[in-house]
């Protein structure tokens, strides 16, 4: 359970630092890729929504699997195993590149690596409550898509 805490508190600080640092910014940014950079964030942002809204009242900061949860492939889930932290880092991509700061993408990449690790705990987690998981996990990719 400390290791739940320590990944927790270690994302919520890099999510404050890169809200922190929302008004640093290294110059301009074209228009066209201000706009696609605003499809990244639209589509990262349904990414946290959608699995929210889908994991309902088992949903946890926290990567140990809720007492009395039920393992979800359907919605976002039947394409990614960690659709929250795949909108959270595409998202943060959009968000760093639309306001062209350098230090955001920094704690974003940073971010991501914090998913990697947080993500193969929690999954080892899962594969302890949930016999089932390893063959979903096997059709599925971890943050986006397989493509076949």
């Amino acid at each position: 359970m400390k290791k739940d805490y320590t990944y927790v508190i270690i994302q919520f600080i890099l999510i404050i630092c890169f809200f922190l640092l929302f008004n640093y910014r290294t110059g301009e940014t074209p228009f066209e890729i201000q706009v696609v950079c605003g499809v990244m964030v639209f589509v990262g942002v349904g990414l946290v929504i959608i699995p929210i809204l889908q994991i309902n009242k088992f949903i946890s900061v926290l990567p140990t699997p809720v007492k009395g949860s039920k393992l979800v492939t359907t919605g976002a889930f039947k394409y990614i195993r960690h659709p929250i932290y795949a909108g959270i880092i595409l998202g943060g991509v959009g968000l760093a590149f639309m306001f062209n700061n350098f230090i955001q993408l920094i704690i974003i990449f940073i971010l991501y690596l914090l998913f990697e690790l947080k993500s193969e705990y929690e999954e080892q987690q899962l594969l302890k409550k949930f016999p089932e998981y390893l063959a979903y996990k096997k059709h599925t990719g971890k943050f986006f898509p397989i493509m076949k």
